[in-house]
């Protein structure tokens, strides 16, 4: 018996915007249904011809009447494009384009049973499925990375002037000055302990608005040093976006609490990375040293690949 029938599910025809707010209410045999229906429907599309490169979500309607699932194609779009051979590369990044706009609606879980469904199609074999679902999270974490990226550089423009900058997270409208104040506070706290200290940068542990706090300070002592930060971020900044961005990935780094930038003119002459205590965190030189080794060449390869886009993007 389809379960489907004896649950709630859809019954009128629903646009992708309708169907993310009902998507967590449908019973899971339905979101079933759906995904295997919307992953056939677009292969047999992809296999007559059918034009489907790059097409949204937006574009799509679903609906499911007796049980019977359907996903809808727009005619008028489809038809007016000229029917030709779609290379796989370009259907691999319109189902990358579909996991992004999806992201927030399904579940990593759902969105693999849906590769599986398309390429199971296809016959291929578990290699292929595994380095085609690491080129889907590539291509999907180089865009997440733009978009990263995006809202930094708005944030950016839209920054506080003057010569004390920053940020704390859960508090927007903290004025700089107030955390440029708790900084100087928790370093000359006895309680602070330094963890590092060479040359320019140092590292230290404390307390800062109420949070086991790891205090990361950079400073730019010589000339050629400020030079070079006439026109960019300081690194403090830039590693909170980053922070921010391998959050958003979510890849487990420390959560980042924020940052601060003292500003001599238009350089940025001290900066801070404030993200929290973690006691055990591994770094990433560790992790690398003692499970990098052991993955499967295949598994190094996609990592390799990961690595070099999100450093490329940040």
């Amino acid at each position: 018996m389809d379960q489907s029938k004896s649950e709630p599910g859809i019954e009128s025809l629903l646009f992708w915007r309708d169907l993310q707010k009902r998507w967590p209410g449908l019973p899971r045999p339905t979101r079933r249904h759906l995904l295997n229906a919307w992953a056939a429907k677009a292969h047999r599309l992809w296999d007559e011809g059918a034009d489907i490169a790059g097409m949204s979500l937006e574009l799509l309607a679903f609906k499911i009447n007796d049980g019977v699932p359907e996903v809808i194609f727009p005619d008028g779009i489809l038809n007016a494009r000229p029917r030709r051979a779609i290379p796989p590369s370009q259907i691999l990044e319109t189902l990358a384009g579909w996991y992004f706009q999806a992201q927030d609606t399904i579940s990593v879980g759902e969105a693999r049973h849906f590769l599986h469904r398309f390429m199971r199609l296809e016959s291929v074999d578990r290699e292929t499925l595994r380095h085609t679902e690491a080129e889907i999270g590539l291509i999907t974490s180089m865009w997440l990375a733009d978009e990263a990226r995006s809202l930094y550089r708005g944030e950016l423009a839209n920054d506080q002037e003057g010569p004390v900058r920053g940020r704390w997270s859960g508090m927007p409208d903290l004025d700089p000055a107030e955390l440029e104040a708790a900084v100087r506070q928790a370093e000359s706290s006895p309680e602070r302990v330094i963890i590092k200290r060479s040359g320019r940068i140092e590292v230290s542990r404390s307390v800062l608005f109420g949070r086991d706090a790891m205090i990361k300070r950079y400073d730019l002592p010589g000339l050629a040093d400020r030079a070079k930060y006439f026109f960019r971020a300081s690194r403090g900044r830039r590693a909170w976006a980053a922070a921010r961005t391998l959050a958003e990935f979510q890849i487990p780094t420390p959560e980042p609490l924020g940052f601060l930038d003292i500003y001599s003119g238009r350089v940025p002459v001290r900066s801070y990375f404030i993200t929290a205590f973690v006691p055990e965190a591994v770094s990433a030189f560790e992790w690398l040293n003692s499970s990098y080794a052991k993955e499967p060449s295949e598994s190094r390869a996609a990592i390799r690949r990961q690595l070099l886009a999100m450093l490329i993007n940040l």
